[in-house]
């Protein structure tokens, strides 16, 4: 007959070994280790677009990349907790045609965005308790 002591050790070493297989258990680990493209912003629906809005953060140096199809949107953010605040963007120029209108809303929905969380692989934003945008991992 197995002791107990054996059937605990046991247990222990599979729960170990599960716990080992996961994703990133660091919110902040996991929101800097993808690049993300968005579902939606605002109330615009990007999740069947050929080319979403994307959006990349390095947390070496808390800075985000962007992009609303046509123009590359740089600048700073910092996180505390679940809250995050982007700042010193870089200006999108305006000589794309009829895609300029994307990276309006997405600056101004990074410019707007107060907290943040990822759930199911998705990563969200928003202001206040409103959610102002959804953006999903990039496989």
């Amino acid at each position: 007959m197995i002791s107990l002591k054996y059937l605990l050790t046991l247990l222990s070493v599979v729960v170990l070994l599960q716990a080992c297989d996961r994703d990133p258990v660091d919110p902040v680990d996991a929101l800097t280790r993808y690049e993300w493209l968005a579902d939606t912003v605002y109330t615009f629906d990007y999740s069947k677009a050929v080319n979403p809005p994307r959006l990349k953060m390095d947390r070496t140096n808390d800075r985000f990349f962007a992009s609303g199809g046509c123009n590359d949107i740089t600048g700073d953010y910092s996180i505390n907790g679940r809250k995050i605040h982007f700042k010193t963007f870089s200006d999108p120029v305006e000589f794309c045609e009829d895609t300029f209108e994307t990276e309006q809303k997405l600056v101004h929905m990074l410019k707007t965005a107060f907290f943040w969380e990822i759930r199911e692989e998705k990563l969200y934003f928003y202001y206040k308790s409103t959610l102002i945008g959804v953006f999903r991992k990039k496989n």
